[in-house]
This record gives structure tokens, C-alpha cells and sequence, in this order.
């Protein structure tokens, strides 16, 4: 493959609004790029539109749905200078489903409630928020909500975690926190949310930020993922432990 150098830098300008993207055929990106051999596709989340190869060398880059362009070079997110090649070379790896702690979350149906999702959330975490704000166009889902508060960055979560999970409705109480910054009632003495029991789910996932999203497949990713990828992902089918991102053939 001719090697394109780049480093590209992504803001919100330049994440624009483009229909849902199927992923390219890997035996396309073979044809037309010498010498690969694909190991794993993924819709990059921050650029909807790109997606993510994986070689069996090791070997990283970029591509369009129909294989027209391709990009080879990391690529960073402004706002929080994370290194998402990075994180796409080392992914959090499946998990079972039965392995979430569904007994430490409360639940919200959207729609039939036929897709399973968890999430593990901060309250006063922002980027939960633009998840939240995503979610409410998406349907057809049952979302477990496992608070997860973050207090060295958050000095407050914890308390606000406990009010949400004490309140007479969870769901409702954390909808409209995280969306209209309607605060709960304070919990009662004695009432507290089962945040060890998501922190020792967190450590087992080696997740220490949010949102942390694991999938009814087993995929496991972090951060307010585009309409598209959580779509994507949403529909996936079960992955194997040994491939987190398995390429159909």
C-alpha cells in the first residue's frame, strides 16, 4: 500500500451529518490495496463515514465505505487529545453479557426493548451527556444504566448517584438530570447506589472512563459514540473472544 502520511486533528466542524455507512467489503480493501490482509473492520465513532482497518501485520489505517481513499496516520481528538489509533490498536476486549452486573443497574425500554445496551455513567460526566442526547433518537433498545461515578475528576457524582439510584423512579430522575439538570430529591440516610459492585465491573473491563458502553455482543467501547456507530454496533452480531472486531466474509 502507498503509505499516505497524515496526522489528522478532528473538531466538531468537521463531524458532519452523513447517512448510516456499511462497512466495506475487507475483500475490496484487498483488492485494491497490495499486500493487506484484513484482520478487523470498525466505523470509526468521531468521523462518521471512516472506518478503521486492522492487518494481520499490525498494520493500522483508514478507509471510505467504497475503498476510494485511504489514510494512513494517527489521528487524535482535539477536545481531550486522546490518540484514537491507539485506542483502535488496543481494544477493550468482549465480554460476556451474562457477565454484566444487570442486578446493579436500573433499566429504561425504549421502544420494544429488543437490543440490549449497558452503559456505565457518570452523571456530571459531559460526554454522558452528549450519549444521552443521542440516545433519545435511538428506538427499539433496553439501556441498563450502571452508575459509575468518576469522584477525583467528579468531586460531586457519588451523592448525585446516590440520589438518582434512591429516588422513586431511577430512569425518569436520570433523564432529567442528565438532560434538563432537574436534580433528584437527596437520598435517604442509609440508601446508596451499588457503584463498587459497576467499579469492580469497570476494573474487570479495564475501563476507567465514561461512558463505557458494552454491547449484548460483547463489544465493549468508550465515549459518546456518533447516531451511526452506536447503530452499528447495536446490530452487531456476537463477537468471539478471540477477535473483538470480527471482518465478515
Amino acid at each position: 500500500m502507498k503509505r499516505i502520511a497524515a496526522r489528522v486533528w478532528l473538531t466538531a466542524a468537521v463531524l458532519t451529518s452523513v447517512g448510516v455507512e456499511a462497512a466495506p467489503d475487507p475483500r475490496l480493501i484487498e483488492q485494491r490495496i497490495s499486500g493487506v490482509k484484513v484482520k478487523s473492520i470498525r466505523p470509526l465513532a468521531q468521523l462518521p463515514g471512516l472506518f478503521e482497518v486492522l492487518s494481520e501485520d499490525g498494520s493500522q489505517f483508514y478507509v471510505d465505505e467504497g475503498v476510494t481513499i485511504a489514510i494512513n496516520g494517527q489521528i487524535y481528538e482535539v477536545a481531550t487529545r486522546r490518540n484514537l489509533s491507539e485506542e483502535g490498536r488496543n481494544p477493550i476486549a468482549p465480554v460476556a453479557w451474562s457477565e454484566v452486573p444487570l442486578d446493579a443497574a436500573f433499566k429504561r425500554v425504549k421502544g420494544k426493548g429488543r437490543r440490549q445496551l449497558a452503559i456505565l455513567a457518570d452523571p456530571d460526566c459531559p460526554y454522558c451527556v452528549q450519549l444521552e442526547e443521542t440516545l433519545r433518537n435511538v428506538d427499539d433498545v433496553t439501556i441498563h444504566l450502571l452508575l459509575y461515578p468518576l469522584n477525583d475528576l467528579h468531586p460531586e457524582a457519588v451523592a448525585r448517584s446516590n440520589d438518582i439510584w434512591c429516588s422513586g423512579d431511577r430512569g425518569a430522575s436520570w433523564d432529567a438530570w442528565m438532560l434538563t439538570k432537574k436534580a433528584p430529591p437527596v437520598a435517604r440516610a442509609g440508601c446508596a447506589a451499588p457503584t463498587e459492585r459497576t467499579r469492580a465491573f469497570a476494573a474487570k473491563l479495564r475501563a476507567s472512563g465514561t461512558p463505557t458502553l458494552v454491547f449484548s455482543s460483547g463489544r465493549v467501547a468508550t465515549g459518546a459514540l456518533a447516531p451511526e456507530t452506536l447503530e452499528y454496533y447495536l446490530n452487531e452480531k456476537a463477537l468471539t473472544p478471540s477477535d473483538p472486531s470480527p471482518v465478515p466474509r
